[in-house]
Protein backbone atom coordinates (compact mmCIF):
# COMPACT_ATOMS: atom_id res chain seq x y z
CA UNK A 1 0.00 0.00 0.00
CA UNK A 2 1.41 3.60 -0.69
CA UNK A 3 0.04 6.63 1.22
CA UNK A 4 0.07 10.13 0.42
CA UNK A 5 -1.56 12.71 3.12
CA UNK A 6 -0.83 16.09 3.37
CA UNK A 7 -2.24 18.70 6.57
CA UNK A 8 -3.43 21.72 7.46
CA UNK A 9 -0.98 24.51 7.92
CA UNK A 10 -1.44 24.51 11.74
CA UNK A 11 -0.46 21.43 12.14
CA UNK A 12 3.99 20.64 13.67
CA UNK A 13 6.21 19.90 10.73
CA UNK A 14 6.29 16.58 11.16
CA UNK A 15 2.38 16.34 10.65
CA UNK A 16 2.35 17.84 6.89
CA UNK A 17 1.95 14.71 4.95
CA UNK A 18 2.94 11.52 4.84
CA UNK A 19 4.29 8.42 1.95
CA UNK A 20 3.88 5.27 2.72
CA UNK A 21 4.16 1.47 1.04
CA UNK A 22 3.41 -1.65 2.66
CA UNK A 23 1.38 -4.74 2.25
CA UNK A 24 -2.18 -6.81 3.33
CA UNK A 25 -2.35 -10.30 3.76
CA UNK A 26 -6.54 -11.48 4.71
CA UNK A 27 -8.48 -13.85 4.55
CA UNK A 28 -12.44 -14.11 3.88
CA UNK A 29 -14.57 -14.21 0.93
CA UNK A 30 -13.91 -10.79 -1.32
CA UNK A 31 -17.23 -11.39 -2.43
CA UNK A 32 -15.41 -14.90 -3.79
CA UNK A 33 -15.26 -18.36 -2.44
CA UNK A 34 -13.56 -18.41 0.60
CA UNK A 35 -9.27 -17.55 -0.35
CA UNK A 36 -6.90 -16.21 1.05
CA UNK A 37 -4.94 -13.22 0.45
CA UNK A 38 -1.20 -13.81 -0.83
CA UNK A 39 -0.47 -10.38 -2.58
CA UNK A 40 -1.61 -6.52 -2.42
CA UNK A 41 -0.59 -3.81 -3.98
CA UNK A 42 -2.33 -0.37 -3.11
CA UNK A 43 -2.35 3.45 -3.50
CA UNK A 44 -3.45 5.10 -0.43
CA UNK A 45 -3.91 8.99 -0.21
CA UNK A 46 -5.63 11.83 2.02
CA UNK A 47 -5.38 15.32 2.65
CA UNK A 48 -5.73 16.99 6.33
CA UNK A 49 -9.46 17.95 6.93
CA UNK A 50 -9.63 19.58 10.32
CA UNK A 51 -8.12 19.29 13.78
CA UNK A 52 -7.04 15.36 13.68
CA UNK A 53 -9.37 14.41 10.80
CA UNK A 54 -8.08 13.43 7.41
CA UNK A 55 -10.19 12.63 4.28
CA UNK A 56 -8.33 9.73 2.41
CA UNK A 57 -8.69 7.24 -0.76
CA UNK A 58 -7.27 4.08 -1.61
CA UNK A 59 -7.63 1.73 -5.08
CA UNK A 60 -6.00 -1.66 -4.61
CA UNK A 61 -5.24 -4.82 -6.02
CA UNK A 62 -5.35 -8.39 -4.61
CA UNK A 63 -4.34 -11.71 -5.57
CA UNK A 64 -5.87 -14.32 -3.46
CA UNK A 65 -5.54 -18.42 -3.68
CA UNK A 66 -8.70 -20.80 -2.32
CA UNK A 67 -7.75 -23.00 0.60
CA UNK A 68 -7.97 -26.18 -1.37
CA UNK A 69 -5.39 -24.76 -3.97
CA UNK A 70 -7.71 -25.55 -6.88
CA UNK A 71 -7.53 -21.87 -7.69
CA UNK A 72 -7.43 -18.08 -7.78
CA UNK A 73 -8.89 -14.88 -7.83
CA UNK A 74 -7.86 -11.19 -8.40
CA UNK A 75 -9.67 -8.12 -6.72
CA UNK A 76 -9.74 -4.76 -7.20
CA UNK A 77 -11.06 -2.12 -4.58
CA UNK A 78 -12.08 1.75 -4.82
CA UNK A 79 -12.72 3.44 -1.54
CA UNK A 80 -12.74 6.78 0.06
CA UNK A 81 -13.19 7.67 3.63
CA UNK A 82 -12.10 9.62 7.05
CA UNK A 83 -9.16 8.66 8.96
CA UNK A 84 -8.47 9.87 12.88
CA UNK A 85 -5.17 10.06 14.64
CA UNK A 86 -4.81 10.19 18.12
CA UNK A 87 -0.85 10.99 18.95
CA UNK A 88 1.24 11.55 22.30
CA UNK A 89 3.05 14.53 22.79
CA UNK A 90 6.25 13.82 21.20
CA UNK A 91 4.11 12.22 18.05
CA UNK A 92 5.89 9.15 18.16
CA UNK A 93 3.21 6.87 18.86
CA UNK A 94 0.13 7.25 17.24
CA UNK A 95 -3.61 5.34 17.26
CA UNK A 96 -5.69 5.62 14.06
CA UNK A 97 -9.17 4.46 13.30
CA UNK A 98 -10.48 4.57 9.64
CA UNK A 99 -13.64 4.24 7.85
CA UNK A 100 -14.05 4.23 4.04
CA UNK A 101 -16.79 3.31 1.44
CA UNK A 102 -15.68 1.55 -1.43
CA UNK A 103 -16.62 -0.21 -4.55
CA UNK A 104 -14.67 -3.74 -5.18
CA UNK A 105 -14.92 -5.94 -8.12
CA UNK A 106 -13.37 -9.66 -7.89
CA UNK A 107 -12.96 -12.39 -10.66
CA UNK A 108 -12.14 -16.27 -9.22
CA UNK A 109 -11.23 -19.23 -11.82
CA UNK A 110 -10.40 -22.76 -11.81
CA UNK A 111 -12.06 -23.20 -7.83
CA UNK A 112 -13.33 -26.98 -7.69
CA UNK A 113 -16.79 -26.72 -8.84
CA UNK A 114 -17.64 -28.20 -5.17
CA UNK A 115 -16.97 -24.28 -4.38
CA UNK A 116 -18.21 -22.54 -7.10
CA UNK A 117 -17.83 -21.53 -10.74
CA UNK A 118 -15.35 -19.51 -12.13
CA UNK A 119 -17.14 -16.22 -12.03
CA UNK A 120 -17.62 -12.18 -10.76
CA UNK A 121 -18.45 -10.25 -7.80
CA UNK A 122 -19.09 -6.81 -7.92
CA UNK A 123 -20.05 -4.37 -4.81
CA UNK A 124 -19.98 -1.97 -2.24
CA UNK A 125 -17.79 -2.34 0.83
CA UNK A 126 -17.69 -0.79 4.28
CA UNK A 127 -14.02 -0.67 5.86
CA UNK A 128 -13.36 -0.09 9.32
CA UNK A 129 -9.87 0.04 10.63
CA UNK A 130 -7.83 0.32 13.70
CA UNK A 131 -3.84 1.16 13.31
CA UNK A 132 -1.12 2.45 15.48
CA UNK A 133 1.40 4.09 13.61
CA UNK A 134 5.60 4.26 15.77
CA UNK A 135 8.44 6.58 14.77
CA UNK A 136 9.56 9.91 13.89
CA UNK A 137 10.18 10.66 10.28
CA UNK A 138 10.23 7.49 9.32
CA UNK A 139 7.13 4.80 10.50
CA UNK A 140 5.99 1.94 10.76
CA UNK A 141 2.07 1.16 10.49
CA UNK A 142 0.17 -1.80 11.77
CA UNK A 143 -3.56 -2.25 11.28
CA UNK A 144 -6.51 -4.26 11.48
CA UNK A 145 -9.58 -4.32 8.96
CA UNK A 146 -12.69 -5.88 8.46
CA UNK A 147 -15.28 -5.20 5.36
CA UNK A 148 -18.30 -6.60 5.14
CA UNK A 149 -20.34 -5.89 1.44
CA UNK A 150 -22.86 -6.54 -0.66
CA UNK A 151 -22.28 -7.92 -3.75
CA UNK A 152 -23.89 -8.71 -7.28
CA UNK A 153 -22.30 -11.93 -8.07
CA UNK A 154 -22.18 -14.07 -11.23
CA UNK A 155 -21.25 -17.45 -11.14
CA UNK A 156 -22.21 -20.75 -13.38
CA UNK A 157 -24.84 -18.91 -15.91
CA UNK A 158 -26.52 -17.35 -12.23
CA UNK A 159 -26.64 -14.11 -11.60
CA UNK A 160 -28.13 -13.21 -7.65
CA UNK A 161 -27.33 -10.65 -5.09
CA UNK A 162 -25.07 -11.72 -1.90
CA UNK A 163 -23.85 -10.03 1.10
CA UNK A 164 -21.91 -10.22 4.54
CA UNK A 165 -18.10 -10.51 5.99
CA UNK A 166 -15.97 -9.92 3.05
CA UNK A 167 -12.47 -9.91 4.16
CA UNK A 168 -9.97 -9.53 7.58
CA UNK A 169 -7.13 -8.06 6.77
CA UNK A 170 -3.91 -7.30 8.39
CA UNK A 171 -1.74 -4.46 6.94
CA UNK A 172 1.74 -3.63 7.41
CA UNK A 173 3.47 0.01 6.38
CA UNK A 174 6.39 1.78 6.35
CA UNK A 175 6.07 5.27 6.00
CA UNK A 176 7.84 8.75 5.45
CA UNK A 177 6.17 11.16 7.38
CA UNK A 178 7.38 15.06 7.15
Amino acid sequence: MIAVAIADVHAEPRDQGYVEVGAMAGIGSRGTPLYAGIATAAVEGGVHWVDAWWLRGLVGYSVGADFEDTGDATIFQARAGLEHRSCNESGNTCFLWMLDVGLQRARWEGFDSAIEDDGTATGVILVPKLAVDLGGSVRVRFGLEVSPGVFYRSAGGRHYWTGGLNAIDLTLGLAYQW
